[in-house]
């Protein structure tokens, strides 16, 4: 009730094209995409003890590690993902259906070459980071490095993943897109909190994965070919078409590159410099903490679309409903996070025990905060790329970096 009595949403669900950003559409969306964004927030809170308990610390921080290499790999995308949601809906915008096909294949094959390639990097450099870089124990190095081979296989996947979701989202399919997301986002968790029931490893779950995300990518392969009648037929890869949306893209990949860079390779240098199991002190609080970015996603999957289809027009609205989402973000995440700060302590003891109060409290404390900034910074990002601009963020990412570096 609090999220649909916003001015931000209520600008957006006022203000969009009734055929396809109407009012109910739009409110529906939002709390589909806050459902389906929370519900592997809560299964992963409650099965975090039991995926503990089973793998133990050695074999968790080895699972992190995998997980964060799946948040890792749209550096290969190339901004694909998004120039087929932007280019789409701008194409809709001007009465141009007969170009989707084309815009379409185009950013799946390339996405899918492109995951082939980034099999290939992970799958090459797998020696290199189990046996020199990871302080990773003896007897867990040979199942380590089957897990990063058979994780390079799910690349592919992943990368085409952005293209059929990024169809569904230009025309509100959100609750199709929920329908494949939610489960496999689930079963990461899930999977691993088996290991307490059965004698499961690393490389049981990471094989189980690759599964599912196959298994998901011919649902949405089927939904877009529903919403898009013919589009199997039209199997064409644009030559013509590949460098503009190259050109899109390729801002935004550097914000893939340089933003997962900022969030997540303190985990390669902690398991690099100390352990794997300091990997799991800092794991569990960033798992937990990061979760709450699904307010602001949830939000900017339903406006990105808005934003696309707004370029040229309705100036003014665009920029009231800018300045409504952030400070309702801020109002709303500001109280939430600042409780859980006071409280880390009390939360780590009772959830995870004393051990990852003293190692886990100040470290997710600190993550609290970013994540708070980080929100905020969601919205103006999904404008500028709504925008045609995806440069300024990306310029402002490279800025970053060497203060980072230090």
């Amino acid at each position: 009730g609090l999220i649909f009595s916003a001015p931000a949403i209520r600008m957006a669900l006022m203000s969009a094209e009734e055929f396809i950003y109407g009012k109910k559409v739009l409110a529906r969306n939002v709390l589909l995409n806050l459902l389906g964004l929370s519900l592997p927030l809560i299964i992963g809170f409650f099965s975090m003890p039991l995926i503990l308990a089973g793998l133990g610390k050695e074999r968790f921080g080895l699972l992190s590690l995998t997980w964060m290499i799946l948040g890792y790999i749209s550096v290969f995308d190339l901004g694909l993902g998004r120039a087929t949601t932007r280019y789409i809906a701008f194409t809709l915008s001007q009465g141009e259906k007969d170009q989707i096909p084309s815009i379409f294949w185009t950013t799946v094959i390339a996405q899918f070459c492109l995951g082939l390639i980034g099999s290939v990097i992970i799958f090459s450099l797998t020696p290199v980071i189990v046996d020199r870089v990871l302080k990773i124990p003896l007897w867990l190095t040979a199942e380590a490095r089957t897990a990063f081979f058979l994780l390079s296989l799910v690349v592919p996947l992943v990368l085409v993943f952005g293209s059929l979701s990024g169809l569904l989202e230009v025309w509100q399919r959100f609750d199709l897109i929920n329908a494949v997301k939610i489960p496999l986002s689930s079963i990461n968790f899930i999977l691993a909190a088996l290991s307490y029931f059965l004698p499961l490893s690393v490389v049981n779950i990471v094989l189980a994965m690759f599964f599912c995300r196959l298994l998901g990518g011919f649902l949405l392969f089927y939904f877009c070919c529903r919403q898009v009648p013919g589009l199997s037929q039209k199997i064409v890869f644009k030559k013509r078409l590949f460098p503009r949306l190259l050109s899109y893209g390729g801002w935004i990949t550097v914000s893939n590159i340089v933003g997962p860079f900022l969030v997540y390779f303190e985990r390669f240098l902690i398991g690099a410099w100390l352990s794997l199991e300091a990997v799991s002190y800092y794991t569990a609080p960033y798992e937990v903490i990061t979760r709450f970015w699904i307010l602001p996603t949830s939000l900017v999957l339903t406006l990105l679309p808005v934003f696309s289809t707004w370029q040229e027009e309705r100036q003014e609205k665009i920029t009231q409903l800018f300045f409504q989402a952030t400070k309702f973000l801020f109002l709303l995440l500001a109280p939430i996070i600042l409780l859980l700060c006071l409280l880390s302590r009390v939360i780590f003891r009772i959830w995870l025990g004393p051990d990852f109060t003293a190692e886990s409290s100040p470290v997710f404390q600190i993550l609290a905060w970013g994540v708070l900034i980080n929100s905020l910074a969601q919205i103006p990002l999904a404008l500028l790329q709504g925008m045609e601009r995806p440069d300024l963020p990306a310029k402002f990412h490279l800025g970053e970096v060497p203060f980072y570096a230090v």
